[in-house]
């Protein structure tokens, strides 16, 4: 076995990642569509996938992502692709396109990472997003840092008056979650909400 740190490297540098991010629609598609069979996607659930930066820019997977959705028979709209915020200030062209085919699809996208390298809405204009993910360094120093709380609410007032939900990652206790419930967000992921399971049980 090979750790994420370790792995993941070494298939951006050989130019898996395409490769590898493919093999992961086709798994949850899977899921998705054993869940259909059995009648549980009446309400959800929506399945949140990361994407490296050459699945973004690589022309074909639009494509290959509405193939696979057909073949399994599953709506766009249990997919949402997580865009990196760094990807999109480095790349907003390339981003933009690439949401606007996911889209198409049926998909929805998230903006992960935000807030990291400071709060900016302007990357967003124009640019069709769902979710905005507050990054977890944000998130963790909420409980000590008023600067920080305060920080979050001013995110959560001005995602709600575009439309965009709300998503604080690195929630990692009730404490944190009761915090982020005061602040007005709409959800959270971490260990304050679940550990890591096997994607199979």
């Amino acid at each position: 076995m090979m750790p994420p740190g370790a792995f993941f490297p070494l298939a951006e540098k050989h130019g898996l990642m395409p490769y590898l991010d493919r093999w992961v629609v086709r798994h949850v598609l899977q899921r998705a569509a054993d869940q259909k069979q059995q009648g549980m996607l009446r309400q959800g659930p929506l399945f949140f996938i990361n994407v490296a930066r050459a699945t973004i820019r690589d022309p074909e997977f639009p494509a290959f992502l509405a193939e696979v959705l057909q073949e399994y028979g599953v709506a766009g709209s249990a997919l949402c692709f997580e865009v990196p915020d760094p990807e999109l200030a480095a790349a907003g062209a390339a981003v933009a396109e690439f949401a606007r085919r996911i889209n198409a699809c049926g998909c929805r996208v998230a903006l992960s990472g935000f807030g990291r390298g400071g709060v900016s809405f302007n990357l967003i204009r124009g640019f069709r997003v769902e979710f905005l993910k507050i990054d977890g360094s944000i998130i963790l120093e909420t409980l000590r840092d008023p600067v920080e709380f305060a920080k979050v609410v001013a995110i959560v007032r001005v995602a709600r008056k575009i439309g965009v939900k709300t998503i604080a990652e690195m929630a990692e206790s009730e404490a944190a979650i009761a915090k982020l419930r005061a602040a007005g967000v709409d959800f959270a992921q971490g260990f304050g909400i679940s550990h890591p399971h096997s994607f199979a049980g």
